[in-house]
């Protein structure tokens, strides 16, 4: 619990971007998916390379890192796979 978000820290980036890295911007856009980040209502939480990042929901600051992304809003976590968790906005 300690060492790990020392060794393989949190990151929270916009569900957009992470597709853009995965599908490129072009297929992104040719979806309609892709839109300026301050409209971004999901957010996925993982570690770098995201590999076994799901761990991150147990990281001490993980609940405050997570609502600073969303703007303090409500939100709620979905447990996607191993590799990472979205969170999103209650809406």
């Amino acid at each position: 619990m300690k060492n790990a978000p020392e060794i393989r820290p949190l990151v929270i980036e916009g569900m957009a971007e992470v597709l853009a890295k995965q599908m490129g911007v072009e297929d992104l856009e040719m979806l309609g998916l892709n839109f300026p980040p301050e409209q971004e209502q999901m957010f996925v939480a993982s570690v770098e390379g995201n590999v076994h990042g799901a761990g991150v929901l147990a990281y001490e600051d993980f609940m405050d890192k997570a609502s600073e992304k969303v703007g303090g809003q409500s939100f709620f976590i979905l447990p996607s796979s191993i590799h990472e968790c979205a969170t999103c906005f209650a809406t």
